[in-house]
């Protein structure tokens, strides 16, 4: 038995010279495409970096997309816009199975708006919309006007009026670590 070992031991060290030349043959070819043998991917899809076009999803054209929320709870994230005139605001919520959003509920504001900030300061769960405005009477004021959330993408009727602030607005943030939002600013 140890001696048929050997023998195909050694037959296998000792090939035919017939062989050689086609892994020659193959390394040539490797060595003289490198990048077919690296890289055997297709062209690139993209040619330059840009965004895509969806279409619509739903959304008006003439809405400015200002704020994204989960407006009714979903686990999906909807949009907030504001309309050309800068007074209506639109809640467009997700709708998962057509793939669009879905324009639920609109609030005229009384002023242009200048900045929206959604969060839930009323600490009820539900997702509500901080809206600064233009003063009427003083132009280096903000209105501050708070929309509560009724968690289905609407608003309460009645809105909720904070003191004005300077025009350097607001910033949300968690100051004392409670899990709240506090606004940090000057009145």
């Amino acid at each position: 038995m140890a001696c048929s070992f050997f023998k195909s031991w050694s037959a296998q060290r000792h090939q035919p010279l017939l062989s050689i030349p086609a892994y020659l043959t193959l390394s040539l070819l490797l060595l003289s495409s490198p990048v077919a043998s690296v890289w055997p991917f297709s062209p690139k899809r993209f040619t330059k970096n840009s965004l895509m076009d969806a279409g619509s999803v739903g959304i008006n054209d003439g809405d400015r997309i200002v704020a994204f929320g989960d407006f009714n709870g979903d686990q999906f994230l909807d949009v907030l816009s504001v309309d050309s005139d800068q007074q209506t605001l639109s809640v467009y919520l997700w709708q998962h199975d057509a793939f669009l959003f879905k324009n639920v509920s609109s609030v005229r504001h009384p002023m242009p708006i200048f900045n929206v900030i959604p969060g839930d300061f009323t600490h009820d769960g539900k997702l509500d919309v901080l809206v600064m405005s233009s003063n009427r009477a003083s132009s280096d004021r903000l209105d501050m006007t708070l929309y509560t959330g009724n968690h289905d993408g609407t608003f309460s009727s009645d809105s909720i009026s904070i003191a004005s602030s300077t025009l350097s607005e607001p910033i949300p943030v968690d100051i004392d670590g409670d899990m709240k939002i506090d606004l940090l600013g000057t009145v």
